[in-house]
């Protein structure tokens, strides 16, 4: 199909072929140059387009999307076993059987996605028959996500990119859970999502509150020592011993208690690659941890590295050192550790008071 355009515009009015039936008056304009591929209207007719001065276009076939049976299941992997979440996953049950939205809250490390992973993988309500699907949002437009959900419901032999009002007409009668792990929507995007999906019920993750009034708010924080001390010792596969109990505490005071921190930290320890340590501040300034020596007759066959926190530890605070054994020869190894240029900022000497916990055992 040949057509014409005036300068910075291209008119294009498709005309009946074999394969493209479109109706009368459908007609798209192009400004400006643009080059690709051109999916236009309510029935996605697709353009070659290489537009400057005009152009010629090549119209494709009309793309009709279709319904998948449901239910549709896009569930993650399972997390079969929550520690020390009970109240936060109560309180998410009950806000889904209502067919309320829920947003759970918390800082990196606090447990929003093996909660979502929880939810997913278990059986579906009756008031949600149409499915579970589960998507990483993070830094996605809601459009794409918005595309991306209709996706999961519908298939096309084609390219096909629905308007929102295309959209919300299909999920008009759609019951299904739906769960968006780190959501970074605005309050106004979570306005146009539930609009959009006005019988799904809703489960999102974010760092901080999104919604306003409508909803569950759940926030998640630090495990109890006990539920801590359980991770821990899950990950481990074993109970701890020696002096490791103490310095189990010290990191998890260390990270507040975030059990995804205490879970990376115990699987280092089981695969023999480190252990825990930890530095507290006892001064009055914070301070700075710039190296680890660690002695001993086979300190060399060990390495200490400060963690991130280390940088700056304010009064009373915490951070953790990462202690890794990599032996030059096989038998066994021991080592002492001692911190060492321990600095304060300012005007505060080398030296500050600090309490350093190991969970070497000899």
């Amino acid at each position: 199909m040949f057509l014409l355009g005036s300068v910075g515009a291209v008119h294009t009015a498709p005309t009946m072929s074999d394969t493209v039936q479109p109706g009368p008056g459908n007609v798209t304009r192009i400004g400006g140059s643009v080059y690709g591929q051109v999916i236009s209207g309510d029935n996605n007719l697709q353009y070659q387009v290489r537009v400057e001065e005009g152009g010629i276009v090549n119209l494709g076939p009309r793309v009709d999307p279709r319904a998948l049976p449901l239910p549709v299941v896009l569930r993650p992997r399972d997390f079969p076993s929550l520690v020390g979440r009970e109240r936060e996953l109560n309180m998410a049950l009950a806000a889904i059987a209502a067919g309320a939205p829920v947003e759970v809250q918390g800082a990196a490390k606090t447990g929003k996605t093996v909660l979502l992973r929880y939810l997913a993988n278990r059986e579906l309500p009756p008031w949600v028959p149409d499915g579970v699907v589960y998507l990483e949002v993070d830094g996605v437009p809601l459009a794409d996500v918005l595309q991306s959900l209709f996706e999961a419901f519908h298939e096309t032999d084609g390219a096909y990119k629905p308007t929102e009002l295309r959209i919300r007409r299909a999920f008009q009668r759609t019951r299904a859970l739906l769960l968006l792990d780190d959501a970074t929507f605005d309050e106004r995007a979570i306005t146009r999502l539930l609009n959009a999906l006005p019988r799904c019920v809703l489960v999102l993750t974010c760092l901080r509150r999104r919604f306003s009034a409508d909803g569950a708010a759940i926030a998640l924080g630090g495990l109890p020592a006990a539920a801590a001390m359980a991770v821990v010792e899950r990950v481990l596969g074993r109970p701890l011993t020696g002096a490791e109990p103490l310095a189990a505490a010290e990191l998890w005071h260390a990270v507040d208690g975030a059990p995804g921190w205490l879970a990376l930290a115990a699987a280092q320890v089981a695969q023999g690659a480190s252990t825990f340590a930890t530095v507290r501040s006892t001064g009055t300034a914070p301070l700075r941890v710039t190296g680890v020596e660690l002695r001993g007759a086979a300190a060399a066959d060990y390495q200490a590295r400060p963690g991130d926190g280390c940088a700056s530890i304010d009064p009373g605070g915490r951070c953790g050192i990462e202690v890794t054994f990599t032996p030059r020869v096989v038998g066994p190894r021991t080592a002492r550790s001692g911190l060492t240029l321990i600095q304060l900022t300012a005007a505060m000497l080398v030296g500050v008071p600090c309490f350093f916990s190991d969970g070497f055992s000899s």
